[in-house]
């Protein structure tokens, strides 16, 4: 059965609408995609500035360092208002042996942290 010109046509400007409505979809959700992570990371610089900027003003005072990390109440509240934005987890302070020196979970047995928080800076 041969096709008839016009049949041709609507065919191709078909094709060609449809091509460009799935390029165009693509790039959109790619953009929007890269915003997102773009404010993830904002986020997640601004609390871990904050962490790291409190934490220098508690151990500045002297004496033992960890203790006064884990007693510090400013650092807790902060580790623990960092749960509420939506992209994050847990906020936790971990020492070289990988155990959490403070940590936004309040419960005490949260001290272990997993082996994915030990490997970041």
């Amino acid at each position: 059965m041969a096709l008839g010109i016009k049949t041709k046509q609507v065919a191709g400007v078909t094709f060609i609408v449809g091509l460009a409505v799935i390029l165009l979809s693509g790039w959109y959700i790619s953009s929007l995609a890269t915003v997102w992570l773009g404010e993830t990371r904002a986020r997640a610089e601004l609390i871990a500035n904050t962490v790291t900027h409190r934490a220098f003003e508690v151990v500045r005072t002297g004496g033992d360092p960890v203790a006064a990390l884990q007693q510090d109440e400013g650092l807790k509240s902060i580790l623990q208002a960092s749960v509420y934005s939506n992209n994050v987890l847990y906020a936790a302070i971990v020492g070289v042996d990988g155990v959490a020196i403070a940590h936004s979970d309040p419960d005490p047995s949260a001290s272990a942290c997993p082996r994915s928080c030990s490997s970041r800076n």
